[in-house]
């Protein structure tokens, strides 16, 4: 195996290795527990090479290696990725689009004063957290580090221990503050509550705007602030290290990396995966697309058993790749059965902190990838998934290119009623007990997280957002309820369930012929005749339907409640028509 390749696919599992010059050895750090035995067989084995290599790349990239404090100065330029939220953040119609919440419900004794103490700690440790964004006199947004008075930052405490729906008290407070827009150039630009709900039951509240933030950061900070909390507690102060370096120190040295060499080689990459007609994804749908994106939104939770997912790593670890790629094939699979396109592009999000000095930082540092694979129906699973491998570690290996910069690039005709490149994501988080660990351990405090709605806001036509658990592996599904009904995103989550599971029963069967439907789903379908093998369809979803239409389009397809009903053929139409 190349180094680099060995590189990247630690990297993709959440491992990364570091050269201890000292010692001379090398060090694992990240999620170690990913590791299988042949991984780290493969390290022992290439020991020499990746120690040279890591030389190499560190006089190659000798200003990779440290981010610099810049010098102090009245403001500091933004970074690629806000500057862009800057700018969609003046239109009203994204007023609120940005706004990131937490909800925790904490349960144990709990010193409201010393709570508030906790917040203010952080914020004066993550300069961010103090951080406005304002024009200059040439019209250009900087961002302006204010000190904590200025600030002038306060928790809200509501003692709702007396109501009699205290619950939904919470719900109905948490949903005013979400309807209310940040001022970028005034700040705060973090809102928090805290409300009692009993003795030893509160509930936790916070909203930030993404261009100070992001999902790492929103689990760092419930982090640091229980960290925080418990040392005031116990009696102690400052228990968190100052940080070496701020945001803003990262901003000016990621936009210094995206220049020279540095930068056309990143370019030239992503510019050859996107040559040619790009793919717009065609989820077949009752509804009619909005002119302009909307971001209104609903989500519906499906889950793979413990088994499954551990079957699904195990499959994806044996052909050489991580959980990740394995989820993506899958999906990429799925979304083929359904819209017959073997060329599509699948957003996900990347934390954007493979430097070492950024893991302990807040800020606005994620990254998107456009993740587009080309295949073949007829491409059995596991070739599919050495394309997604390819395709993912590629895409990682160039990651520093922000999103923004690609879609310009590429030279994209915008279309107002969709996101630009893609229209579906795919994210995966580990399940993350560090904002709850020390708290546990203490045994003085526990958190977990307070539902508020089933409504979201959804930057997507669908997003898959999955979380490792103990136990299974729970997928939010969100989507767009302009866009997709809830009838469709239920069975669409149904069959991908069962789609992974004939994958794992038979990994190298064609994706056009994997069997996803359950045998009242055969059963209903009035196909050439009962003897037909439904695995064989080499289709997708359409083609399947317009064979139906060709063999019984005078049968009745839809019969409504009133008594209406409609042909296959009239189906046919008048779902054409809508398209």
């Amino acid at each position: 195996m190349d180094v680099l390749d060995l590189l990247l696919n630690l990297r993709a599992k959440g491992t990364t290795i570091t050269l201890d010059d000292t010692a001379n050895t090398l060090r694992l750090r990240g999620k170690t527990e990913n590791l299988t035995a042949q991984d780290k067989d493969l390290i022992r084995t290439h020991k020499t090479a990746l120690m040279d290599f890591i030389r190499t790349e560190r006089v190659k990239q000798k200003d990779y290696a440290t981010i610099p404090p810049v010098p102090a100065q009245p403001d500091y330029a933004l970074s690629d990725g806000q500057r862009r939220l800057w700018y969609l953040s003046q239109a009203d119609e994204n007023a609120v689009t940005y706004n990131i919440p937490s909800v925790l419900e904490l349960t144990g004794p709990l010193d409201a004063g010393l709570f508030e103490h906790a917040i203010n700690s952080v914020i004066e440790r993550h300069e961010i957290l103090r951080t406005v964004f304002r024009e200059n006199a040439q019209g250009e947004p900087r961002q302006h580090v204010l000190s904590a008075s200025e600030l002038a930052f306060r928790l809200r405490y509501s003692d709702l221990s007396a109501h009699p729906n205290g619950d939904d008290q919470v719900r109905a407070e948490v949903h005013q503050d979400l309807a209310v827009a940040f001022h970028l150039g005034q700040g705060p630009l973090l809102r928090a509550s805290l409300f009692q709900l009993a003795t030893d039951r509160h509930v936790f509240y916070y909203n930030m705007h993404h261009i100070i933030s992001d999902g790492w950061s929103m689990q760092l900070l419930t982090k640091d602030v229980l960290t925080s909390y418990l040392a005031l507690v116990q009696g102690q102060e400052n228990v968190l290290e100052p940080l070496k370096i701020q945001y803003k120190d990262y901003a000016a040295w990621h936009l210094q990396q995206l220049s020279g060499d540095s930068l056309h080689t990143l370019e030239n990459y992503w510019k050859e995966k996107f040559t040619g007609e790009l793919p717009i994804m065609q989820l077949p749908s009752s509804k009619t697309r909005p002119a302009l994106l909307t971001h209104n939104g609903a989500f519906h939770t499906i889950a793979l058993d413990q088994a499954t997912t551990h079957q699904l790593r195990h499959l994806s670890q044996q052909l050489g790749g991580t959980l990740f790629m394995g989820l993506l094939a899958c999906l990429k699979g799925m979304l083929y059965r359904y819209t017959g396109q073997e060329d599509m592009v699948i957003g996900s999000p990347i934390a954007g902190r493979e430097h070492s000095e950024l893991e302990d930082q807040l800020g606005f540092y994620v990254n998107t990838l456009a993740l587009r694979t080309q295949f073949s129906g007829q491409d059995s699973f596991e070739a599919l998934f050495e394309r997604v491998k390819a395709t993912t570690l590629g895409a990682f290996q160039h990651q520093l290119y922000p999103f923004d910069r690609l879609v310009e690039t590429v030279g994209l005709r915008r279309d107002p009623s969709r996101s630009p490149l893609f229209d579906v994501m795919l994210n995966l988080q580990s399940a993350d007990a560090t904002s709850t660990r020390a708290a546990q351990e203490a045994n003085s405090l526990a958190s977990a997280d307070f539902v508020i709605s089933q409504e979201v806001a959804s930057k997507f036509d669908l997003s898959f957002r999955c979380h490792e658990q103990p136990d299974a592996l729970s997928i939010r599904m969100e989507y767009n309820t302009d866009v997709l009904d809830s009838f469709f995103i239920e069975q669409f989550g149904r069959h991908f369930t069962d789609f992974v599971a004939a994958i794992l029963r038979d990994s190298t069967q064609p994706v056009g012929r994997i069997d996803y439907l359950s045998e009242e789903e055969k059963n209903s379908l009035p196909l050439t005749n009962t003897e037909t093998d439904f695995a064989s369809s080499t289709g997708s979803l359409l083609a399947e339907f317009g064979a139906v239409v060709l063999a019984h389009g005078s049968r009745v397809a839809v019969r409504g409640r009133s008594g209406s009903r409609l042909t296959y053929a009239e189906l046919d139409a008048q779902s054409s028509q809508l398209a």
